[in-house]
């Protein structure tokens, strides 16, 4: 048996979504591909699809108050927390 080694692709783009791996099933299930992992070629061809996570751009609107940070990204699902409420 031959060994090739294939370096894994770059980490692709795709606005709005963060990348999550490479995975057999092309939902995100079944095996997930790791850089740096061995796959052993054999007579069936291998397939590995791109996981993507959905994200949003989050900013705090202060209504006229000081800026509170800088907008933010976060994935589809993710509970926020209130800030606190201050006063200076």
């Amino acid at each position: 048996d031959a060994i090739i080694e294939q370096e894994a692709p770059a980490t692709p783009v795709y606005e709005n979504y963060r990348f999550d791996g490479w995975f057999s099933e092309r939902n995100g299930g079944g095996t997930e591909f790791k850089a740096g992992e061995t796959v052993f070629a054999d007579d069936t061809p291998k397939k590995y699809y791109a996981k993507w996570v959905r994200q949003y751009v989050v900013t705090i609107d202060t209504n006229g108050g000081p800026q509170y940070g800088d907008p933010f990204k976060v994935d589809t699902g993710s509970k926020l927390s209130q800030p606190n409420a201050s006063y200076t």
